[in-house]
This record gives C-alpha cells, sequence and structure tokens, in this order.
C-alpha cells in the first residue's frame, strides 16, 4: 500500500449487519490509524448503552445525540464504523463526505437477514420483530428508504464475502487514489 493517502478519516456506512465494525477493525489495523465505533463511543460519552438511550430518549433524541457525537469525534486519522442510520440524519452524510472518504458497504437482504436473526435483543430497532418474516420486511424496507443516502457515498463496496477480501478491495481503492 502507498504510503501518502490523500486522507485517512474514513466513514463506513451501511444497514446494520453489514460488517462496518468488524471490517472497520480490521481496516484500521491494515492502515495503521485509530478505529473508532461510532455507537461505542456515544456509549462512552453518555455512560448508557445505546439500547437504554432509545428507551429513554426514543430515536429522535438519540439521532440528535449521534449527531452530536459525529461532530464532535476525536480529530486526526481514524475509521469510523457509524451507525446503520447515521448517514439518513441531519446533515450527516454531507459532514463526513466533507471530512473524509465515506464508503457504503453494500450487503443484500437475505444475508443482512441471517446476520442479524440472532441479533434482534441487541438492537433496538429489530427488538419487536417476531420472526425472519417480519426482519426480512423491515430490512427490505429501511434498505429502499435509506437507499438515498447510502448512494451519497463516494464508494460502494459489496461486502458479503470474506471481510478481508473487502478490506482488500478498500485498499485498493485507496492506493488508486494516492498515486
Amino acid at each position: 500500500m502507498a504510503n501518502s493517502i490523500l486522507f485517512m478519516r474514513i466513514f463506513l456506512i451501511g444497514f446494520m449487519g453489514s460488517g462496518k465494525t468488524f471490517i472497520g477493525r480490521r481496516l484500521a489495523q491494515v492502515l495503521r490509524v485509530p478505529f473508532i465505533d461510532l455507537d461505542a463511543y456515544i456509549e462512552q460519552r453518555t455512560g448508557q448503552r445505546i439500547a437504554q438511550l432509545f428507551v429513554q430518549i426514543g430515536e429522535a433524541g438519540f439521532r440528535q445525540i449521534e449527531r452530536d457525537a459525529l461532530q464532535h469525534l476525536p480529530k486526526g486519522d481514524a475509521v469510523v464504523a457509524t451507525g446503520g442510520g447515521t448517514p439518513c440524519f441531519f446533515d450527516n452524510m454531507a459532514q463526513m463526505n466533507a471530512q473524509g472518504l465515506t464508503i457504503f458497504l453494500e450487503v443484500p437482504v437475505d444475508v443482512l437477514v441471517k446476520r442479524l436473526l440472532n441479533e434482534r435483543a441487541h438492537r433496538p430497532l429489530l427488538q419487536q420483530l417476531p420472526d425472519e418474516q417480519a426482519l426480512a420486511s423491515f430490512v427490505a424496507e429501511k434498505l429502499t428508504e435509506r437507499g438515498k443516502w447510502y448512494a451519497r457515498a463516494q464508494l460502494q463496496v459489496p461486502a458479503a464475502g470474506p471481510p478481508m477480501d473487502v478490506v482488500a478491495r478498500i485498499c485498493a481503492h485507496i492506493d488508486s487514489l494516492s498515486c
């Protein structure tokens, strides 16, 4: 990989279960930059779990906290894994595009459903979905709603395959920008 990279603030966006955190950690290791998980950063700042925040202040309140956290991330190089809805509220997508490279991790609905099926209890937006069919309908609907924001990413990367293949594709793209 080239040593001179144009920017080192990378924002990974995509639906929950797309691998933003998993891929982000590995990408940060390869690039030798810090990794920031926006949800973990919010939990650290507020002293509360994301699920608790959703219950206490609702999604609208959470989105305001999320926006504030995005605006106050530590300065400098980093790979940032955002929440699935982060790009869809306020001017978050424009802000991320202005600050670095935004990468949409694109994963088909059926793969997302398989990844999320056993995660429903830990994800506030999925907790009320009773079965796989309801989950699939929800994921398809939300992906359609969020698609216009995800499409604003500077790079779209298929992310249904092995994580290190996804990391390699991202690195190859970064290398092509560094020449």
